[in-house]
């Protein structure tokens, strides 16, 4: 089993009407691009509670990591509704500031719909 400092890549992220938790503390992990895997699996450790389980083989501080395979190449997609009144577009908006800014640069695609309110909806 893998966890959240290794070096895999999921297939893609998709998000709808949603929201970033501890912004300012992800956008400090961030802040170094040499160690960011493993500062952002610190983060999620410490902030979330999100341990890798005991039976996986925790990788030794000098592992180096692959910026091209790892997890924050994984494409990203995310859609909000303009018109949500459950979470602002804003909110919406920094998430996707926040993940595709320097030191993260996930690759995010965002969709912002006039209409849809907080659910998934078709197009018109």
């Amino acid at each position: 089993k893998r966890h959240l400092s290794a070096p895999w890549r999921l297939g893609a992220l998709v998000g709808f009407c949603g929201w970033l938790p501890f912004q300012a503390d992800l956008k400090d992990a961030a802040k170094a691009p040499e160690n960011v895997h493993r500062r952002l699996a610190a983060f999620f450790q410490t902030r979330l509670g999100i341990r890798p389980p005991a039976s996986s083989s925790v990788l030794p501080s000098n592992t180096p990591f692959d910026s091209s395979t790892g997890p924050l190449r994984t494409p990203v997609f995310l859609g909000h509704a303009v018109d949500d009144d459950v979470i602002d577009v804003a909110l919406g908006r920094q998430l996707r500031d926040t993940i595709g800014a320097p030191g993260l640069d996930m690759n995010v695609v965002w969709k912002e719909y006039a209409k849809g309110g907080h659910q998934i909806n078709e197009e018109a």
